[in-house]
């Protein structure tokens, strides 16, 4: 299987996906399918503050880490329903934060839904290891990848991205959502996102991209995962943000 290489300033990074067909510019890939979905659901913590620093107990190097067994198949159908449940959480407490963005009380409950959810994460993982599709069907991998996306504990998002990487080429793991935790892990880490996932609010209240490695040739690595061009996505991002603060 041949895969797309590319380097990252810092550390090489290649596309664990095949390409798509030369030519094909067709809005139907999964990429462009789930990518305004994404931005629902991303759009508090890709745009406000970006990387939160760690709150909860991260999961790295020198922690008693043993290796992972797959859940029996009587507790998938359970762990697909918690992952549910949890993500539920997740997403009630940013609609409510969506509609008032200046009430504490609100960013201080979803600041402890996302560390609670996190914790309950870094449990299922150190258990089982990353959530496959085969598991808990591609909603749940879906949960399952928003739950850590949301995580403030930056060393934990990279354990969980180390898991996910060698997951998408047996079709485990979506590859949209590789990308946005790989772009989110590396900015975390102080090297430049390779997709042009990740924006910030500028000084002028506008979304602005945050750093961005090789810009000329970002469109091609995005494509190769169905996503948009960075200037559609970008368009995306600036009209949901704009819908976000029109009353």
């Amino acid at each position: 299987m041949s895969t797309s290489p590319f380097r990252a300033r810092q550390r090489p990074v290649s596309v664990p996906i095949e390409p798509r067909p030369p030519g094909d510019n067709s809005s139907a890939g999964p990429g462009y399918a789930v990518t305004r979905w994404l931005l629902l659901s991303l759009l508090l913590v890709g745009l406000l503050g970006g990387s939160r620093l760690a709150l909860g107990r991260p999961l790295g190097e020198g922690e008693n880490f043993p290796g992972p067994t797959r859940p029996p198949e009587k507790e998938r159908s359970s762990l697909r329903q918690s992952l549910f449940e949890r993500l539920q959480r997740d997403q009630d407490v940013r609609r409510k934060y969506l509609e008032d963005g200046q009430d504490v009380a609100l960013r201080e409950e979803m600041d402890r839904v996302d560390r609670e959810n996190s914790e309950w994460m870094k449990g299922l993982v150190q258990e089982n290891g990353w959530p496959r599709i085969s598991e808990v069907g591609a909603d749940g991998a879906q949960a399952a990848f928003l739950l850590v996306q949301h995580s403030p504990d930056a060393a934990f998002q990279r354990r969980c991205l180390d898991l996910m990487t060698p997951l998408v080429k047996e079709g485990e793991v979506s590859a949209v959502n590789w990308a946005y935790l790989l772009d989110r892990v590396l900015l975390a880490e102080g090297k430049k996102q390779v997709f042009g996932t990740q924006f910030l609010v500028g000084p002028d209240g506008k979304p602005e991209l945050r750093p961005l490695e090789d810009p000329e040739t970002v469109d091609s690595r995005r494509a190769e995962l169905g996503l948009p061009p960075l200037e559609e996505y970008r368009k995306l991002v600036e009209d949901m943000h704009r819908q976000r603060k029109t009353p």
